[in-house]
């Protein structure tokens, strides 16, 4: 298995369970006005170490926001190595957050309660490098008109950080950082079978077996052992179905597990998002295509996977989403999920 860097374990059963030598990571569980943020962040930067002391963490905090003037990047200074407050690892360095390489996703606030995979909002003003998204800030947090970029908690890739535009004049949870400390994080890959996004397009022509090659075939370009299959539906029967649910849990090739057990896999409760590639970097596509949800069969499948080019629809998912969601999608070629058997 390629091992690149991230994972960290932690026995955490709460807030005073914590690893001392990593920065810890949270979404605030109050809601907050843009306006408050200030023209360089420092407004939020407070707000962050406020919530951090009302919830009796120690450390330094700091928003991850951009402005015009100070990318969110630049709040974070030299630290390295965040952990969520449920001990769960997020990141290593300042770049994987830039890259959306998050290995579990910020869903955890201060108090080390899950948000949850709803639509929640958590202002950043920010692209994916953490610079200021053109007009999406607000005018340097100082109005009311128009829309600021927020991240999902519930995802990792862009979406973490840049995922919908939401009105100026919405309250927002924000992300914060610890950034006293710059202990590396190490890995220690969770237990289970392996799971991928492809880096190529899967055209369907070919049905599922044509599927099933791409699946082999990236899967040897990585040294990734074992046999894999592709995670899609047909007209007759669901994605899941195509793997035993008595074995283990799926783990991305990176080591993070992306549920607690198969069948929590198979019911959509998904601990991150399956969008790491067999080479332990994260998808550039933003949507993979599926059939629709895994645990039925379905008709948006370009005619078994046999209509590649055609005007049938397919079902598509976002990688980046700790969620099987997704739309319909013309049958023109989408990467796919492949699954250890």
């Amino acid at each position: 298995m390629r091992a690149l860097a991230l994972v960290v374990v932690v026995a955490a059963c709460g807030r005073d369970h914590f690893d001392p030598a990593h920065n810890l990571a949270f979404v605030t569980s109050t809601v907050h006005d843009p306006l408050t943020f200030g023209s360089d962040g420092a407004g939020a930067d407070a707000i962050c170490a406020q919530t951090a002391t009302a919830a009796g963490i120690a450390g330094d905090y700091r928003a991850y926001i951009a402005t015009a003037a100070v990318p969110a990047t630049d709040h974070l200074g030299n630290a390295r190595g965040w952990i969520r407050v449920d001990g769960k690892p997020v990141a290593d360095l300042v770049t994987d957050l830039q890259s959306g390489h998050l290995l579990y996703p910020l869903r955890i606030d201060e108090n080390g309660e899950d948000l949850g995979p709803g639509a929640i909002s958590v202002a950043t003003g920010a692209d994916l490098g953490g610079q200021a998204a053109p007009t999406s800030d607000c005018l340097d947090w100082t109005s009311t008109t128009g829309n600021f970029a927020s991240g999902a908690p519930s995802a990792t890739g862009l979406d973490w950080v840049n995922a919908r535009p939401t009105p100026c004049t919405s309250l927002t949870h924000l992300y914060c950082f610890g950034v006293g400390l710059s202990t590396p994080l190490e890995i220690t890959p969770a237990p289970g079978r392996l799971a991928f996004v492809t880096i190529q397009a899967y055209v369907p022509t070919g049905g599922l077996a044509g599927a099933d090659a791409l699946c082999a075939t990236e899967a040897a370009g990585a040294s990734l052992p074992g046999s894999f299959r592709a995670l899609l539906a047909t007209n007759a029967a669901s994605a899941i179905s195509r793997f035993d649910l008595t074995g283990p849990t799926w783990v991305r090739t990176d080591g993070a597990a992306l549920a607690e057990s198969a069948l929590a896999f198979a019911n959509e409760d998904l601990l991150t998002a399956p969008n790491i590639t067999a080479l332990a970097a994260p998808a550039v596509k933003g949507s993979v295509v599926s059939g629709g949800p895994i645990g039925s069969p379905q008709a948006t499948t370009c005619s078994d996977w046999t209509g590649g080019g055609s005007t049938s629809a397919g079902s598509s998912m976002r990688a980046s989403s700790a969620a099987f969601d997704g739309s319909s999608v013309p049958c023109t070629g989408l990467p796919i999920y492949c699954l250890a058997q």
